[in-house]
């Protein structure tokens, strides 16, 4: 797809790699997707067994596209392997399980899967360092609307990427699990023989993954232990949830069984979580946070979170230590916490031609910035800026009320358990985190002062998590609702408000990471009581023929079911509203992407919908109830996937019409050439004037037949043109058709 070039960087003296595209790809609109992807991701990523990206360049008219990024000066681990022809040492493949461990977990941590670990994308830094690359397949966990097509390496490929699923974390956990097994034992565990010497294809490695344990390590490797042989096996189980569930578990479990000694590492725990973690100014992820394998000597550690104060200290581990931080709210709008060191601008990478170097400088390479006088020195602003903010928040306080000093701790120099703060300050801290599981529901309340006021509420969720969030005003008060959800990383993910003098504000968000989220509610012209509701993963699960009842309780209010499809399978749903209920309902389909995909509402004042959609995708579906112009009240929902009544040819089946507009499919399996006779004829006790519609196995409506105004009976007649299954639809001519009839099908 592309080719690597060693350049020679004149303004950094140093050499770096430019990544080029081929001309021949160029055209492709797909690889250049995946191109562009790459750098994308590269981009979002900072950490040092990471390939380090430093600008990305694309010319549609010129054809070309290419990626500036580290030289890493060493062998592939598969160049490696190769040449060792057998295995590797086991405290050789700890340390290289230790480092791209490392990467992995920091990358799933910013919601990036790989999703094409293997040897020849693990490169062996001179110094050692294990350092992952090629993210031209990764996926972004928030990229809701990629296609997943079964791309990867067949060999290193988890069992759900060949069975055409979309991977996550644990597929490359699974990945990783068979690079530590080619590693100790010389050989891959599946290599497409189906285990009996079969000719290798690409067809039987897929099927392996999938259907064949792993041959034992140990027959392969005498020399390993039972414990790493167990590690090994876990890693590769074929059900993600009996593997590892994280790469940082995995290597931990692997060092602790090889019995090599555990080298330093940090584990940094803050209060409140979810803080940016910096050592010696690399991103390392967001707390609580292992970080392994550190290098023996000084390491600067840095802690950030959004509204609270930057915490510096310097450790020296030379075994294992937890670092155990308490952050401190910012004092005011004028935080005294420093910004960080300008960096060099990052100037765009071009190729010269001439000489193979790069022109403009790109980012210098991240450091320890300079020594412990830097460091002493930025502590002592710190500290000096900190003291300024407390003697004139503290003299405005004095001042505001009239010298009694009776609120003087409004500073926010120190957290305390109030909630609210004024305008001028910055955001109180948050209530006590919440940690739901999924389907869990969880209540907040609090209540305003005075204009401007915010508030805020902690919840714990996990990334992939769907939530749906509800804020709504007391009757007692007048609060106009408005919040905005933040993310463990104190960035905006997402804002919901009344409008003007509405009663109620509705969120519904996928978490893209896992972590510690804040509701920040805000006064926004009225005062008193509120009421925060925050449900997790609210989904109803529907099995093939499922019937509900529930209530829209609150106007604005919304369900969600969930239930797991299959391409052309056919969904039918309906609600019905209650009587005592005022409900015109409306339904929607979301497909495993995220998309909507279907939608049906009710008439105005009408009281019933139905659905129908033919499943185009696999995977987890939602289906949404709801009802327009926030009405309220009880209904009744009818799901069906693939639900058909069977038919055999020559004998009479009976049925019935309840519900307005009501619908019975019928199934048959027949043959091109033959002749179809269908006739339905209703009880004369009831109102039914039938009509029929044949559906072809395409899914195609081929014939249609309508009995006349309240006649009871009507004929279908067609000859078949294609063989397979049939749907046959027998419905009411009028939408209050009511009664009993019977249906007769003949093939001949």
């Amino acid at each position: 797809m592309a080719d690597v070039y060693k350049v020679w960087d004149q303004t950094r003296s140093c050499h770096l790699a430019i990544k080029l595209l081929r001309q021949s790809l160029s055209e492709f609109e797909e690889f250049g997707e995946r191109f562009q992807r790459e750098a994308d991701v590269l981009a979002r990523l900072q950490h040092p067994n990471i390939v380090r990206l430093y600008g990305f360049e694309q010319d549609a008219d010129e054809g070309f596209a290419f990626i500036v990024m580290d030289y890493v000066d060493g062998p592939t681990l598969a160049n490696k392997l190769k040449i060792a022809r057998g295995p590797l040492p086991l405290s050789e493949v700890v340390s290289i399980t230790d480092d791209v461990a490392s990467a992995l977990s920091y990358a799933h941590n910013q919601g990036v899967y790989h999703r094409d670990i293997k040897p020849s994308n693990i490169i062996i830094a001179r110094d050692g360092r294990a350092v992952l690359s090629d993210f031209g397949i990764a996926r972004l966990s928030d990229a809701l609307t990629l296609t997943y097509q079964g791309i990867g390496t067949p060999a290193y490929m988890s069992p759900e990427q060949c069975a055409g699923e979309e991977p996550g974390a644990l597929s490359d956990i699974y990945s990783l699990g068979v690079v530590v097994y080619e590693c100790l034992t010389g050989r891959r565990p599946f290599i497409g023989d189906m285990g009996r010497g079969d000719p290798p294809t690409t067809a039987n490695v897929l099927k392996e993954h999938l259907e064949l344990p792993p041959p034992m390590p140990s027959e392969v490797n005498p020399s390993l232990s039972a414990a790493v042989e167990a590690v090994i096996l876990r890693a590769l189980a074929k059900d993600p949830r009996y593997r590892c569930q994280s790469a940082t578990e995995l290597a931990r479990d692997l060092r602790a069984a090889s019995g090599v000694p555990a080298l330093p590492s940090l584990r940094v725990i803050t209060s409140p979580g979810a803080a940016k973690v910096y050592v010696d100014d690399e991103l390392r992820g967001a707390s609580p946070l292992e970080i392994p394998h550190l290098a023996p000597g000084s390491h600067e550690v840095r802690v950030e979170l959004t509204g609270y104060r930057t915490h510096i200290e310097t450790v020296d581990p030379s075994q294992p230590m937890t670092l155990e931080i308490a952050l401190g709210r910012e004092a005011a709008a004028t935080a005294a916490t420093l910004p960080d060191e300008p960096e060099e601008a990052t100037q765009e990478a071009r190729p010269q031609a001439e000489d193979s170097t790069i022109g403009g400088p790109p980012r210098p390479p991240t450091a320890a910035r300079g020594g412990r006088c830097r460091r002493w020195r930025r502590l002592l602003l710190i500290v000096g800026g900190v003291l300024a903010v407390a003697v004139i928040a503290a003299l405005l306080a004095f001042l505001r009320l009239g010298g009694d000093g009776e609120d003087a701790a409004v500073s926010g120099l120190t957290p305390t358990p109030d909630t609210t703060v004024a305008p001028t300050s910055s955001p109180s801290p948050a209530t006590p985190t919440s940690t739901p599981t999924g389907g869990a529901s969880l209540t907040f309340e609090g209540s305003f002062s005075r204009d401007g006021e915010q508030q805020r509420h902690r919840f714990e969720g996990r990334q992939g998590q769907f939530v749906m969030v509800r804020m709504k005003r007391d009757p007692a008060g007048n609060v106009t609702p408005h919040f905005t959800l933040e993310d463990p990383l104190g960035d905006e993910a997402a804002t919901a408000d009344a409008g003007y003098d509405g009663d109620y504000a509705v969120l519904e968000h996928t978490l893209a990471r896992s972590g510690d989220y804040v509701i920040v509610a805000e006064s926004r012209g009225g005062l008193g009581p509120y009421v925060i509701g925050v449900d997790i993963d609210p989904f109803t699960t529907l099995t093939g023929d499922s019937e509900i009842t529930a209530e829209i309780g609150e106007p604005g209010e919304r369900d969600w079911y969930a239930f797991d499809g299959l391409p052309d399978q056919l969904v039918v749903a309906r609600v019905d509203r209650d009587p005592t209920g005022n409900v015109s309902p409306r339904l929607t389909v979301i497909d495993p992407f995220g998309e909507e995909v279907k939608s049906e509402q009710a008439g105005y004042s009408e009281g019933y919908v139905i659905l129908k959609y033919r499943l185009v995708d696999e995977g987890r579906f939602k289906l949404v109830a709801e009802a327009r112009d926030n009405a309220t009240g009880p209904y009744a929902l009818r799901f069906a996937l693939d639900q058909f009544v069977p038919l055999t040819p020559g004998i009479p089946v009976e049925g019935s019409f309840d519900l307005p507009d009501q619908e019975v499919m019928y199934q048959f399996d027949g043959a091109a050439g033959q002749e179809l006779s269908a006739q339905v004829v209703a009880d004369s006790s009831g109102s039914v004037s039938p009509s029929l519609r044949l559906v072809d196995p395409f899914g195609q409506e081929v014939a249609s037949a309508l009995a006349g105004y309240r006649e009871g009976t009507v004929s279908l007649d067609k000859a078949l043109g294609d063989t397979g299954t049939f749907i046959l639809i027998v419905s009411g001519r009028e939408s209050g058709d009511r009664g009993k009839y019977t249906l007769t099908v003949e093939l001949r």
